[in-house]
């Protein structure tokens, strides 16, 4: 019945009637559209669950094994990472490879300040190899 009186002249209907015209062809207002959704809540819990997720999940490897250590970490992989680094020349400008003397097979004087006992151990097994 509104959808006739809508065909009609618009200045016979009621106040009432045309926001219930205007709704049924507008779901909202511009004002509803600019108002914030609260999107963001939700995104932040699940984030925070998934953190915590994350570090639950942490602890309980770590007090399941309390003296686990990746090998990644080890002396030999540093040692052999080192060396591979090393023999492949990566970043010949400012990294590994530019502390390397490839002529004498021996680090530059200024890598003995990020050295340790274990890297020198590398350096002279790299040179002995050669």
């Amino acid at each position: 019945k509104l959808r006739e009186k809508e065909k009609g002249d618009w200045k016979l209907l009621s106040l009432e009637d045309k926001k219930t015209l205007y709704r049924a062809s507008f779901n909202s207002t511009l004002e509803e559209v600019r108002a914030p959704s609260g999107d963001w809540k939700r995104c932040i819990g699940d984030n925070a669950i998934l953190m915590a997720l994350m570090f639950l999940g942490v602890s309980v490897i770590g007090f399941a094994d309390p003296q686990y250590e990746p090998k990644t970490v080890t002396n030999e992989w540093v040692d052999a990472q080192t060396e591979y680094l090393i023999k492949r020349r990566v970043q010949p400008v400012d990294g590994i490879a530019s502390w390397y003397d490839y002529e004498n097979n021996k680090f530059k004087p200024t890598w003995s300040i990020f050295t340790t006992k274990e890297t020198s151990k590398s350096v002279k097994t790299l040179s002995e190899k050669e």
